[in-house]
């Protein structure tokens, strides 16, 4: 039986996805140093677990959710490597109140605009359930303003307002980026902030 070395298993490997730059989106990091992370903060379609893993780096007590088990394996082992104690959980994005934790504030770097336009509804109402009143919102996806070819569905701020027109206040949308090996020096983005009203 043959032996791979350690470089043939990494290129048998998938690659890495392109949003997967190795460190947090820039924003989210903005928005933790700033202040506006709380406690608890949920780290929504997580992926290999990025950001979950900065905030619990930062102090923040985090959970990391995916619909993908290979990618939330990834997560758990980078938090084992790191010893950081995060919650890992494999889970659809429109149930997300079978977690059954309240979070402070929820994020979403990425994805959002990989949401059906149909269940953008339930989305938001799925959100609600993990997010305590009072709590934030912080959603960074592609938007309407990137031009460059390929890519996720480019998504407006009025679409933004009207999937979070329900229980939710909006705080503000800013234009922003998301780092991607794909988009050299980034692709638009908007960055909506909200509140849970109800």
């Amino acid at each position: 039986m043959t032996m791979l070395t350690a470089e043939a298993v990494r290129y048998e490997e998938p690659p890495a996805p392109a949003w997967d730059v190795g460190r947090p989106q820039r924003a989210i990091y903005d928005l933790e140093l700033a202040g506006e992370i709380g406690r608890a903060v949920l780290d929504v379609g997580c992926g290999i677990g990025e950001h979950a893993l900065f905030f619990a780096e930062r102090g923040h007590t985090a959970c990391g959710v995916d619909p993908s088990a290979r990618s939330i394996a990834k997560a758990q082992k980078r938090a084992r490597q790191r010893n950081l104690p995060i919650c890992f959980v494999v889970e659809e994005l429109l149930q997300l109140g079978r977690l059954g934790m309240p979070f402070d504030a929820a994020v979403d770097a990425g994805s959002f605009h990989r949401i059906d336009i149909a269940a953008r509804a339930d989305y938001a109402a799925s959100l609600r359930t993990v997010v305590k009143p009072g709590g934030r919102l912080f959603v960074l996806c592609f938007g309407d303003h990137e031009r460059g070819r390929g890519g996720p569905r480019r998504v407006s701020q009025d679409e933004l307002r009207a999937t979070f027109d329900r229980g939710w206040r909006i705080d503000g949308i800013d234009s922003s980026s998301i780092e991607s090996h794909i988009y050299p020096g980034g692709a638009n983005a908007w960055l909506l902030r909200a509140t849970r009203t109800s």
